[in-house]
């Protein structure tokens, strides 16, 4: 039974016995969060979505594992269940934190091996449709202005730093398969019309006229 204490838990497949395991400071805030996601389809465990998707909510059952405590303990105790039940549904064997405690080296190493050679996964027509209804309505950070601090702080974590051969061919391969659809009049309407009434910030109209400075002395050099 879910409640508010911490320690590691289970959401088992009660048909077939396959299970999920993790560790939670709340179980009950946490198996919200799971139903919730599961009912979105926006699970991080795909085989755990598919389990769901297939057979049902009421087919997924929540238990507990073990107390825990000590939160700063509940790593420790999720790699150990991990190590012994090897469970199928979750998508990584080496237990993350989600209490913003650093990972120690050797955590760091077991599951930069673990994601080793993994390529991206695509959504099914079935998910996708799911994420774009779950997004209808959704206003969040429409009309936002960045701050300068904001672009600046990212903008200087992203200098210096240089793609790799194999990566720059990634890209351009990707570039060459997917060139892009040319946007129907009616979208660069939408597209304008959404953007009229918004101002711009001092910071993007100076960063816009030192690109259009740019591009005409290089016109003027060729």
């Amino acid at each position: 039974m879910a409640d508010n204490r911490s320690g590691i838990y289970r959401i088992v497949h009660a048909d077939s016995d396959r299970e999920y395991i993790g560790s939670a400071v709340r179980f009950r805030k946490r198996w919200n969060i799971h139903r919730t996601q599961l009912r979105q389809g926006k699970h991080h465990s795909r085989y755990l979505q598919r389990a769901y998707d297939k057979y049902g909510p009421d087919s997924l059952v929540f238990e507990v594992l073990e107390i825990v405590d000590d939160p700063s303990l509940l790593i420790e105790c999720e790699q150990r269940w991990l190590d012994k039940c090897h469970p199928v549904f979750n998508t990584s064997s080496i237990a993350g934190s989600t209490l913003g405690v650093p990972c120690a080296p050797e955590t760091r190493k077991k599951i930069s091996a673990a994601n080793s050679g993994r390529t991206g996964l695509r959504h099914t027509e079935e998910a996708k449709r799911l994420q774009a209804e779950a997004k209808i309505g959704n206003t969040f950070n429409v009309g936002r202005v960045q701050p300068r601090d904001e672009v600046e702080r990212r903008a200087a974590s992203n200098r210096g730093q240089k793609r790799t051969p194999e990566q720059r061919s990634r890209i351009s391969e990707g570039s060459r398969k997917h060139p892009g659809h040319p946007q129907t009049p009616e979208t660069r309407a939408k597209i304008s019309k959404g953007h009229k009434g918004i101002p711009r910030p001092p910071h993007v109209i100076e960063a816009m006229n030192e690109g259009r400075r740019r591009k005409r002395d290089a016109n003027r050099a060729v």
